[in-house]
C-alpha cells in the first residue's frame, strides 16, 4: 500500500508541475507575441501618419549643423592620409 501511495503522489506532483510550466510558457509566449504585435502596429501607424515630418526635422537639423564642418574635416583627413608617417608629428608642429 505504501509504495502505491508514494507512486501516486509523485505522479500527481510531476504532472501538475509539468502542466503549470506549460501553462506559464504559453502565457509568456502569448505576452511576447502581443507585445511584438503592439510594437509593430505602433511603428507602422507612426510611419503611415507622418512618414516625412518625423525624418525631415532630423535631416534638416543634422544638415544645418554638419554643413559648416564637413568641408573642413575631409581636408584634415586627406592631409593625414597623404602623409601616414607624419600624423603624430603634424599636430604638434601646428600647435
Amino acid at each position: 500500500g505504501m509504495n502505491m501511495k508514494l507512486m501516486e503522489q509523485r505522479g500527481a506532483k510531476g504532472t501538475s508541475s509539468h502542466e503549470l510550466e506549460q501553462q506559464q510558457r504559453m502565457i509568456q509566449a502569448r505576452k511576447l507575441r502581443a507585445a511584438i504585435e503592439n510594437i509593430a502596429s505602433m511603428q507602422s501607424v507612426v510611419d503611415y501618419r507622418n512618414p516625412g515630418s518625423r525624418r525631415e526635422p532630423d535631416v534638416s537639423s543634422s544638415d544645418d549643423g554638419n554643413q559648416p564642418s564637413p568641408p573642413q574635416e575631409p581636408d584634415v583627413s586627406s592631409s593625414v592620409a597623404d602623409s601616414p608617417s607624419g600624423p603624430p608629428q603634424e599636430p604638434s608642429e601646428f600647435s
